[in-house]
């Protein structure tokens, strides 16, 4: 009930079939007392915006610069050898730093785990690649370049750019979408290239630059998050 100053004598509820002594169009001033606005917003700074747009400009740095090695074998502007080397150079100098870089975190574990699994992809790569090169030979060339554009597509969208931030623990398996895509897309570029030599050198290319490159990137991220960390407090304490 209310009194004669019109107020509710009481607690109002927010009922239609209790009679509190109030007209119907009556509102309590605390009707909007418990209403809370962004509650799970978010607040990103500039600099961590830049860094997580880098990393989707960077996957696409990668999806160029394997359609570049494509065309330089399919036009013979270079020659496979000449691409295997440079590969091999770069895997021999990214294993090493990614292998410094886990020892000084203590993580020898990883180190061997990524070591085994490379040698394994590339061993089946190579004794498969007569394999791969004619599995899609009937396959017209219109076809293969399209499916290759969706593939390509799909693994700069699905790809997991949440693991690739510092602040996040590197995760084996969240990728599985974004690096089928890839290898689909280097299996249907490989079938217009001449020899199998050159579809292993492919395929290997594919494979450092969507499956290696970001586990090394990543580890790079968290030394030098570390790093800025540590300078960040030694400022402070001086």
């Amino acid at each position: 009930m209310c009194d004669s100053s019109g107020k509710i004598n009481g607690a109002w509820e927010k009922v239609l079939y209790k009679d509190l002594g109030v007209p119907d169009n009556f509102v309590s001033p605390h009707f909007l007392s418990e209403l809370r606005k962004n509650v799970y917003i978010r607040k990103y700074s500039l600099w961590s915006v830049i860094v997580d747009a880098g990393c989707i400009y960077q996957q696409l740095c990668c999806i160029v610069t394997f359609v570049t090695l494509y065309f330089y074998l399919l036009l013979d502007w270079a020659s496979p050898s000449f691409i295997g080397f440079v590969l091999l150079l770069f895997l021999t100098v990214g294993y090493s730093f990614f292998w410094l870089l886990n020892r000084n975190c203590g993580r020898m574990i990883g180190t061997t785990f990524y070591i085994r699994t490379g040698l394994i992809i590339f061993a089946f790569d190579l004794f498969l690649a007569p394999v791969l090169h004619s599995l899609l030979a009937t396959v017209s060339t219109d076809t293969i370049y399209a499916l290759t554009v969706v593939f390509l597509l799909i693994n700069w969208v699905s790809m997991d750019y949440i693991t690739q931030s510092a602040e996040y623990s590197y995760e084996s398996g969240s990728n599985t979408t974004s690096l089928s895509s890839s290898l689909l897309a280097a299996l249907c570029l490989a079938s217009r290239l001449p020899t199998p030599f050159h579809t292993f050198v492919l395929i290997a290319a594919g494979t450092t630059l969507f499956a290696l490159w970001f586990s090394l990137v990543h580890l790079i991220r968290v030394i030098i998050v570390a790093i800025l960390v540590d300078v960040s407090l030694f400022a402070v304490w001086l």
